[in-house]
């Protein structure tokens, strides 16, 4: 049930079943986690599942634009989704490891998975603070503390009362009391913003009809920008603002770099 909540909130985002079944895997994943025996290997199955049907769209991306055939394309899939659960049996080891101060404290959930977030390899990046999109006065402190942060309050709440006997009084208090005031920040944000008055800007999505074959050809990088460059041309004004595909600019680009201004790969 556990894996199974986490997944039909991906099919559904921005919604407040999402929202809701955020809050609900994670009520599984503590009692998963908090129960004696196998837990280890209860956690890498909801691992498991939780990418497969997560990411169940990234098998045809492998077959239909990575250009691999079925032989070679599913055990790449199953390597993706076997290698990425291996966070889950991280963060079911740290839950078990961390000491009995965290247990009273409600915070075993939120540390081990901080843990597990931040020492494994993601190619897809993701948290359960994400499912909170459509709750909107709560997604604000997103603004202030990341969406981790997001993601280790509804932890602390979650394991504050699934554990209640373990976690002291004071622990659920201050639990409560931060999801209530990151839904008051939430709130006050949203009036503040309301209340600005912002110029007007015109939106344009650029589509420079770039086929995928062409995408990928390295002699047509140049080709291909400066195509969505010209027809960026045609429409832009002091106050627009311009999108292009993600596959765009396809060169490298070091982390380094501020501002595009700095670097002659990227328009500016």
């Amino acid at each position: 049930m556990s894996a199974a909540t986490i997944v039909v909130a991906w099919w559904y985002p921005n919604t407040a079943l999402c929202a809701a079944l955020g809050w609900t895997s994670l009520v599984f994943f503590c009692s998963t986690l908090s129960a004696p025996g196998r837990s280890l290997r209860r956690m890498y199955v909801a691992g498991i599942l939780t990418y497969a049907g997560g990411f169940y769209w990234l098998y045809s991306t492998i077959r239909e634009f990575g250009g691999f055939p079925f032989v070679a394309a599913l055990p790449i899939f199953l390597l993706f989704v076997c290698g990425s659960a291996v966070q889950f049996l991280i963060w079911a080891f740290s839950f078990k490891s961390l000491p009995r101060w965290c247990e009273k404290w409600g915070l075993r959930c939120a540390l081990s998975w901080l843990v597990a977030h931040h020492f494994w390899i993601k190619i897809f990046p993701w948290d359960f603070g994400h499912t909170q999109i459509a709750f909107t006065p709560f997604a604000q402190v997103a603004g202030v503390v990341g969406v981790t942060g997001v993601t280790c309050i509804m932890m602390w709440v979650t394991e504050a009362f699934c554990n209640r006997r373990a976690v002291s009084s004071l622990a659920k208090t201050l639990a409560v009391g931060s999801l209530l005031a990151s839904c008051g920040y939430g709130v006050w944000i949203e009036d503040h913003l309301k209340a600005q008055t912002y110029p007007a800007l015109s939106t344009v999505m650029i589509q420079g009809n770039v086929s995928m074959q062409r995408k990928h050809d390295m002699t047509f990088f140049t080709v291909n920008r400066e195509q969505y460059l010209k027809t960026s041309a045609l429409v832009s004004n002091k106050d627009s603002l311009i999108i292009w595909p993600e596959s765009t600019i396809t060169e490298f680009i070091p982390a380094s770099i501020p501002h595009a201004s700095q670097t002659s790969l990227l328009p500016f």
